[in-house]
């Protein structure tokens, strides 16, 4: 609204007056483009605006970079997404705030999942996948896993439709790369005839890689032990993934590690993990030192 006064009458308003309306603006939720495409007339008002102009692009470098900023500051932020809640699973999201509290940001706009894959790819929160009870209690839980992603746009505050995965997916692994997204193993649903619980028989060996451009997803080599789930995985520079752990289809608790390399889409062999680990956590603290966490 700031704006539009601006260009309206910018010829009527001092040098002060438009500088004390521009330091009230938010300008981490202003695009460049939308600061160019502003027909102001006043030289002094236009001057103020390109300074800003510049401001802007620094920020959305810096987004691009860094990761998730949220809405209130264009500041990083810890995103806590979904889970099992006091009344049972939640698609509620939220971010730790610098009041030192947890901070409602938004609702994942699908029926409520657990076991999905998460990841921030320029700037912007991808979930997909995860299974939810397709029944109505948790005494009688039967898993539906889909193959449905979301992504979401802090800046905008919206979501929108990805196209789905080529398979149905729940307890993968999902990592970045530059503008690609890479979904790894997991659980998909059960055989009709299948008795085993959550379809922990139902091992998944296949491997996807999205392009946020194309909005597509196309296979890559599969996993070269067979079908795992609860790995953790992790990039690795700008073109490698590395996997760990995870559960076998043999239901036997893995202790091994894996590499994927994009630009020659091909498999090997790393160092193993010093225990068989699953359901862990492994994060890049720089470009040497992977830590593993849990399992």
């Amino acid at each position: 609204m700031i704006l539009q006064w601006l260009q309206k009458d910018s010829l009527k308003c001092d040098k002060k007056a438009a500088a004390t309306l521009l330091s009230r603006m938010d300008f981490a939720q202003i695009t460049a483009q939308q600061l160019q495409a502003l027909k102001v007339q006043n030289a002094q008002v236009h001057l103020m605006l390109t300074d800003k102009q510049k401001f802007c692009d620094t920020l959305t470098e810096f987004r691009d970079e860094h990761g998730l900023l949220n809405l209130r500051g264009m500041q990083l932020s810890i995103v806590k997404i979904g889970g099992f809640g006091p009344h049972g699973i939640t698609n509620k999201i939220a971010y730790w705030s610098t009041m030192n509290s947890w901070l409602p940001l938004t609702t994942i706009p699908h029926i409520e999942c657990s076991n999905f894959g998460c990841a921030v790819l320029q700037n912007s929160l991808y979930v997909i996948g995860g299974c939810f009870n397709a029944t109505d209690s948790l005494a009688t839980l039967s898993e539906h896993v889909h193959p449905f992603g979301f992504a979401y746009d802090p800046r905008k505050n919206e979501w929108s439709r990805i196209a789905p995965m080529n398979r149905e997916r729940c307890r993968f692994t999902l990592v970045p790369m530059l503008d690609k997204l890479v979904a790894i193993g997991g659980c998909g649903n059960e055989l009709e005839d299948d008795d085993e619980f959550m379809g922990l028989d139902n091992f998944d060996a296949s491997v996807e890689l999205y392009d946020s451009v194309s909005d597509t997803w196309r296979f890559l080599p599969a996993i070269p032990r067979g079908g795992r789930s609860q790995h953790a995985a992790t990039s690795m520079g700008k073109s490698k993934v590395l996997i760990s752990g995870g559960i076998s289809s043999d239901l036997e608790i893995l202790n091994d590690c894996l590499v994927l390399d994009l630009l020659t889409n091909e498999w090997s062999h790393s160092l193993n993990l010093l225990q068989p680990r699953a359901d862990h956590v492994m994060i890049q603290l720089n470009p040497e030192d992977i830590l593993v966490i849990g399992g």
